[in-house]
């Protein structure tokens, strides 16, 4: 095992190095991206836990906040009773209030450590969309230069002419359009019948409106 994982050691090492060397930007950005999401899902369960043991305590307080209550109702029905038993429902008060205030003093401390995790993770979600957004950006840029440069490879070194090119696709296309439009001719006395269809059926369409109305 230990071999092992100094053979994979060794080999990310070497892609690494390979990276930088031939400056593939892309394959750096992905390798920061992936740390960022990494860094963000490992924050945000470690956030999970932090609220979950929050709740604890407000659950926990609240419990001990109504037994304070039900001990201070206790002690004093039992005042005239039996004094006894209400030293010991006194007694057992106290006790609730100082648990009260040590698990007050407890959620202190917690907000001191979830509130900070909070912003990191704010944090790590905008620098994770600003690099996103700067990665798709240059990408984007690459695609338009790399276009740029096979239609210049076209032009000079292919001895293509575009222009000519474009020329020829669109007499092509017109020869279709010609084609098409021989095929597609209408019947004179066909686009008569249709025009005649059309007012027909505007005209019960009227009709239609105007019996609604009334």
């Amino acid at each position: 095992m230990p071999f092992i994982k100094r053979l994979f050691t060794t080999i990310y090492s070497r892609i690494d190095h390979t990276v930088t060397q031939i400056e593939n930007h892309d394959a750096i950005i992905q390798a920061a991206l992936k740390d960022t999401r990494r860094a963000l899902v490992q924050a945000k369960i470690h956030l999970t836990k932090v609220r979950a043991d929050g709740q604890k305590l407000t659950e926990q307080l609240n419990a001990l906040v109504i037994a304070e209550q039900q001990w201070k109702q206790r002690a004093k029905d039992m005042a005239a009773k039996d004094e006894i038993t209400a030293l010991a429902c006194v007694e057992r008060r106290r006790k609730c209030m100082q648990q009260i205030q040590a698990i007050k003093s407890a959620q202190v401390q917690h907000q001191a450590i979830e509130m900070p995790l909070v912003d990191d993770i704010n944090k790590l979600e905008q620098h994770l969309d600003e690099i996103s957004r700067q990665r798709h950006l240059m990408q984007a840029r690459q695609s338009t230069a790399n276009a740029l440069s096979n239609t210049q490879n076209m032009d000079w070194n292919g001895g293509y002419d575009i222009n000519a090119l474009f020329e020829r696709w669109q007499i092509k296309i017109a020869e279709s359009e010609t084609t098409v439009g021989k095929f597609n001719a209408i019947d004179p006395l066909e686009k008569q019948f249709l025009d005649e269809e059309e007012q027909d059926s505007l005209h019960a369409e009227l009709q239609t409106i105007i019996g609604e109305q009334s």
